[in-house]
């Protein structure tokens, strides 16, 4: 298979203002972007120069950036050294990162581990190639970072859990808990306590279970059927944090 690698200097990110919007997106919240569809890495025609956020599945929300600079289709992809906030970071081998990179305007998504990094000719980071992509797309409400504390009552006999809300949009929300996940179900109704003293009972279908490192889950979750005084309370809630951000984390995790 023949490597392609081209010297990070002269390589230029095409579609520059969607990769722009594509990191501010990104920077807010990765969560701003959903899994779709599946994709074969073999059929995607990797660009030179794309942007490549690289998470850290350690350190969840810490969003690092670099340029993909080449590939060996099958074995390994190669890019820029990470960078946080514009300052180089040190890469270990092993270590692993959920990727997202921009081709073509598409977002991609997919976890990858360090194979080694280079400093000759010049500095480059190997990583995994992946076995599978997860095509993406914007969310339709921006999320916000929070932390509230939160119960989700399972129907169907599936018993109740208690955590918090991680982050928080007009359609939907993140929730995590620390407790064992032995079966979670399709629906649920969402106790969650807003930092003004409302509180909402929401109905809520449950897109994604995953689990964490810290041996807790979090579940992603879509509201249904809100009525026209809950999504008031929810619009008003969500605009103070744009005014005053340190509503945003009112309470201690439960």
């Amino acid at each position: 298979m023949q490597r392609m690698l081209v010297n990070p200097i002269s390589a230029r990110a095409p579609e520059h203002a969607q990769a722009s919007r594509f990191s501010s997106a990104l920077d807010q919240d990765p969560t701003n972007f959903v899994p779709e569809t599946e994709v074969d890495p073999a059929r995607l025609n990797w660009q030179i120069g794309a942007l490549v956020t690289l998470e850290p599945v350690s350190a969840p929300g810490m969003l690092h950036e670099a340029r993909l600079i080449g590939c060996a289709p099958g074995q390994s992809l190669l890019i820029t050294p990470p960078t946080l906030n514009g300052c180089p970071v040190k890469i270990k081998e092993s270590q692993t990162w959920g990727i997202r990179v921009l081709v073509n305007g598409n977002a991609f998504r997919f976890v990858s581990s360090v194979q080694c990094a280079h400093k000759k000719p010049f500095e480059y980071v190997c990583l995994t190639y992946p076995n599978i992509l997860m095509q993406a797309k914007p969310r339709r409400h921006a999320r916000h970072a929070v932390l509230l504390q939160a119960i989700l009552r399972h129907n169907m006999g599936h018993g109740r859990r208690e955590g918090h809300i991680v982050n928080l949009s007009e359609g939907g929300a993140c929730f995590a808990t620390s407790m064992p996940a032995a079966s979670w179900g399709s629906q649920a109704v969402l106790d969650l306590d807003l930092s003004d003293g409302t509180q909402l009972s929401l109905q809520v279908a449950l897109r994604t279970v995953q689990p964490q490192v810290d041996n807790g889950f979090r579940a992603g979750l879509a509201f249904e059927d809100v009525d026209q005084s809950a999504r008031a309370a929810l619009n008003r809630f969500l605009a103070s944090l744009n005014t005053n951000p340190s509503e945003a984390r009112p309470t201690e995790a439960a």
